[in-house]
């Protein structure tokens, strides 16, 4: 949650237009799932961190580049394992990154878990 905390900081004080900019360049890849559902498969810390920004919801706008439309999967099961066969699922807990269910992943980018460790490497 370092990541985030410092990247709120810095998104509540940028201009509205070098905010464009920067998520001009910082484009948030995503698939189509079931339901037509948006999964987010990157950048989810800075799509957190852009949320919590103080700033108006004209500028919380983000680019996406679906990068699969897996929306014709006949069960939550096989849209899972077309995930995990195109490598875009971390399925490691943040205890102590044993691997778990797709079902227990964050619904939401406010559900995300703090992860001490990641926040160390940044």
């Amino acid at each position: 949650m370092e990541e985030i905390r410092c990247k709120t900081s810095r998104y509540a004080t940028m201009g509205s237009s070098d905010l464009q900019k920067y998520w001009a360049k910082h484009v948030v890849p995503a698939v189509v799932g079931i339901d037509d559902d948006l999964y987010i498969t990157d950048h989810h810390h800075s799509a957190l961190a852009l949320l919590l920004a103080d700033r108006k919801s004209e500028d919380r706008l983000m680019l996406l580049n679906i990068t699969a439309d897996l929306s014709a999967s006949a069960t939550r099961g096989l849209f899972w394992t077309a995930m995990l066969e195109r490598d875009l699922l971390w399925l490691f807990d943040d205890k102590n990154h044993s691997p778990m269910h797709p079902n227990l992943l964050p619904t939401t980018l406010s559900r995300m878990v703090n992860d001490p460790y990641r926040s160390l490497v940044w």
